[in-house]
């Protein structure tokens, strides 16, 4: 398996898999098939998601260094996140050291922001829930000032956060980019929404922010 590129040789050489359920059959195309894949009457639905700056490096209490990788925002204000040890993204994930031993109520130091351990999952040290100092507009706002795009060891050089972003990206909640939707460029979508009569495209909206 090869590790993605960027930028894209050929977003329309990307591969595309067709599988018909009722024929049983499969075939194997290209993204830039797309339009001659729909039929009046389909919709084609996309994951409109953002991707967020989910990547903090920071320090624990003791001045450790840690990288907390955001999963996602769970109920209360709470964030599910993995934590690493030193090291970055030069580094691969599986050879990264493990963050220190932390306990519930230790707290976590970013560039702007402030988290303390509200959960230590059972099954493993590195997966931790965190809440914030910080709320609403303001969290938001230091996470975008103090995150990164969570990327990894076979990429060249780091990555600013709208190269990891689809071309309608809404909302963010993905902790990494969409990556299904990385070659569906607007001039293909609107080729094949106005190549076929009566074809929808949803952008679906999952869920709101607070």
């Amino acid at each position: 398996m090869n590790p993605a590129a960027w930028p894209l040789p050929d977003p329309r050489a990307t591969r595309l898999l067709r599988i018909d359920p009722r024929r049983r059959d499969f075939v194997d195309g290209t993204i830039g098939d797309l339009r001659q894949r729909l039929r009046a009457g389909d919709l084609l639905v996309v994951n409109d998601a953002a991707t967020l700056p989910a990547a903090l490096r920071g320090v624990t209490a003791s001045g450790a260094a840690v990288e907390a990788r955001l999963a996602g925002e769970g109920e209360g204000g709470a964030w599910r996140a993995v934590l690493l040890g030193a090291g970055d993204w030069r580094t691969r994930t599986e050879d990264r050291p493990p963050a220190p031993a932390l306990a519930v109520g230790e707290a976590l130091r970013f560039a702007g922001l402030t988290a303390t351990i509200a959960e230590v999952d059972e099954s493993s040290p590195r997966l931790v829930s965190l809440v914030f100092e910080e709320r609403g507009d303001a969290l938001w706002r230091a996470l975008y000032r103090a995150g990164r795009p969570v990327q990894y060891a076979h990429t060249a050089a780091p990555l600013p956060l709208w190269q990891v972003q689809t071309a309608y990206a809404a909302r963010p909640w993905a902790a990494e980019q969409p990556s299904a939707g990385r070659a569906l460029s607007i001039e293909l979508l609107l080729e094949a929404r106005h190549g076929v009569a009566q074809c929808g495209l949803a952008m679906p909206r999952i869920r709101e922010l607070k």
